[in-house]
């Protein structure tokens, strides 16, 4: 952790009064807007030191054979301390951004609650329209042409007709071999 006095001797005015404008009394005042922009001036000012601390590192390797120099560190040290800067706030805006999100999924939550709950009945009336429509005799009629077709293709027919077809490709491949 960089603290306020060594981020004094690195940054520029306006980096620090960003850099103050980040402590966790200032973002407390923040709105949600608000954080994301500071975010987004977090990040570009961390990636700007970083390009610069890389930039520095590589120009210093190829000059003097050797990666390190006191420019290049200083560039890292602000890279860091934005990359800090950047932490605390998206922390903040997690925070801020959570009630929002409960409140949100909650809604959802109980939208979805009442439309299962509203399907089951839409079903129970279209059965009950359905089972409407016929009379009583139909239904005894029609009760007996199902116990007919179960008994002709039941259970036991099915299986039987399993095991046949299964003997039928047994015999079809031993008969292949044979040719």
């Amino acid at each position: 952790m960089i603290g306020l006095s060594k981020a004094r001797e690195l940054c520029t005015a306006a980096e620090l009064r960003f850099i103050e404008s980040c402590r966790a009394r200032a973002l407390a005042k923040d709105t949600e807007a608000q954080l994301k922009e500071k975010i987004a001036l977090a990040r570009e000012l961390r990636d700007k030191w970083w390009d610069a601390f890389t930039r520095q590192r590589r120009q210093a390797k190829q000059e003097q054979g050797f990666p390190a120099s006191r420019g290049s560190m200083r560039s890292q040290q602000k890279s860091e301390l934005f990359a800090e800067v950047l932490a605390q706030v998206e922390a903040r805006l997690k925070k801020v951004a959570a009630p929002a999100q409960t409140k949100e999924t909650a809604a959802a939550l109980k939208r979805a609650v009442k439309e299962t709950a509203k399907k089951p009945k839409r079903l129970a009336v279209h059965a009950e329209n359905i089972v409407g429509q016929h009379s009583s005799r139909q239904q005894g009629a029609d009760a007996a042409t199902k116990r007919d077709r179960i008994k002709t293709a039941g259970l036991d027919t099915r299986i039987r007709a399993h095991v046949s077809a299964r003997g039928r490709r047994s015999q079809a491949r031993r008969d292949s071999k044979k040719q």
